[in-house]
């Protein structure tokens, strides 16, 4: 878990292309589609995107120079409330939320589409990492948005009628497989399952569907390595309901000293050829850092642009 005074990021680069590619030579720059989205984002068309419990959207989008920055809240009320403990008298409680209040976080996101990257559509970017809020969840709503400022029908070569749309794929160096990491010191600590299925209520004599959500954790006795790790690791995997909606494993890696999480492709058979994402770690910030920032932060934009 970082700490108040720094944060993870994820390298990248951000590729354009076509739906299915159909229109090859007609791809947007980055410049065109992110000020397009700004406009929209401008005139309020972004509209916030529900996904079962929980709502994503834009908080925040600029265009600084050659710089898209983007500041993403999701808000989930799986998310658990944070706890305190009293120094003086060592009691724990619980920050509870009040009426009609939902717990939020952010995410940092910036995109270079300086004209360097015109060539091949493709531009180096950097996201927040930030728990519950997916590198996939980002992409999947930049594409919504995308599709919502650029479908239309065209012909294409030969005559023929296709959906034209842009769509933006995220491109991230691999750093290793969690089978790896585990085989070489790698510590299991944590597996995080978050189950969502339908359910009825009844009022008076109507019912009514409702999604009934299930957030589990998952903690290790003594944290084991190697063929012991593997072994829990696959078995939890095996006995899982692929219907779950998340599946997260978290692993010690002993040679940073850091926490590497990964997202679990839910359509992989074997959980241990799931690749962690390389990360960035930003530290030395002066002002402690929230769970969720209201505005895109000075001190974050330059950090993150000396990046890209």
């Amino acid at each position: 878990m970082r700490n108040q005074n720094e944060m993870f990021v994820y390298e990248a680069s951000i590729r354009l292309h076509t739906f299915y590619n159909y229109f090859p030579e007609d791809v947007p720059t980055a410049k065109e589609a992110f000020e397009r989205l700004n406009g929209a984002f401008t005139k309020g068309d972004l509209l916030p995107v529900k996904q079962g419990l929980s709502e994503l959207r834009i908080a925040e989008f600029e265009i600084v120079n050659s710089y898209a920055k983007i500041l993403f809240h999701l808000s989930n009320p799986l998310i658990p409330d944070a706890d305190l403990r009293n120094g003086r008298t060592n009691k724990i409680r619980t920050a509870r939320r009040g009426k009609d209040e939902t717990p939020v976080v952010s995410a940092h996101f910036i995109v270079n589409f300086a004209a360097t990257g015109d060539g091949k559509r493709i531009y180096p970017a950097v996201l927040e990492e930030t728990e519950r809020l997916s590198r996939s969840a980002v992409v999947s709503l930049l594409n919504l948005y995308l599709d919502s400022q650029y479908r239309e029908q065209r012909k294409n070569k030969k005559g023929q009628k296709k959906n034209y749309s842009v769509r933006l794929a995220f491109i991230a160096p691999v750093d290793q497989t969690i089978g790896h990491l585990l085989e070489h010191g790698g510590k299991l600590k944590e597996v995080k399952i978050v189950r969502e299925s339908m359910a009825k209520v009844t009022h008076g004599d109507k019912s009514y569907p409702i999604i009934k959500a299930q957030d589990v954790r998952l903690k290790t006795k003594d944290e084991p390595t190697g063929n012991k790790a593997k072994n829990i690791l696959q078995r939890i995997w095996d006995d899982e309901d692929r219907a779950v909606k998340s599946f997260k494993v978290l692993v010690g890696d002993p040679e940073n000293e850091s926490t590497k999480t990964v997202d679990v492709d839910l359509q992989s058979n074997s959980i241990l050829e799931n690749a962690f994402i390389k990360k960035t770690l930003l530290s030395g910030f002066k002002t402690p850092l929230r769970q969720c920032e209201d505005a895109f932060r000075a001190d974050v934009f330059v950090k993150i642009r000396d990046l890209v």
